[in-house]
């Protein structure tokens, strides 16, 4: 198949797999690392990929949609906190596409990875230390 593997999610070029299990974001990048040799943690470029990401975790499971997940933004160490292009996506790829919750990123010291609030589907920034579910693509 196109995909790695039965459980993951195809769209278009590329594959999703939503993970349920709680991990910091380094963990869950690694995890995805692991899993396929060319997946990162989901980075997303549309509003419709980022309905598509969050819908992933809500077909693994419930609990895991309600809880949030990290994606693959993540901040550039001594960047300007509220510019852009001081945050990347950890596959390397580029865009001006964002979904930011209103007021956020805040700039708060160590909130320095981004994940997705359900059932919302806007963008938080938090510690890379917290322990979320996850999306590889």
């Amino acid at each position: 198949g196109f995909c790695p593997g039965d459980q993951w999610q195809r769209r278009g070029a590329y594959c999703y797999l939503a993970i349920c299990q709680l991990m910091s974001r380094p963990e869950a990048e690694e995890y995805c690392n692991q899993i396929s040799h060319d997946a990162s943690l989901a980075s997303i470029h549309g509003t419709a990929e980022n309905l598509f990401v969050a819908a992933t975790t809500r077909i693994t499971d419930t609990d895991c949609y309600g809880a949030g997940f990290w994606q693959g933004l993540e901040h550039r160490n001594g960047g300007t906190w509220k510019l852009y292009h001081d945050w990347h996506w950890s596959d390397g790829t580029t865009g001006s596409y964002s979904a930011w919750d209103s007021g956020t990123p805040t700039g708060e010291y160590g909130a320095e990875c981004a994940y997705v609030d359900c059932p919302g589907h806007l963008w938080r920034a938090t510690s890379c230390d917290d322990a979320r579910n996850f999306v590889c693509k």
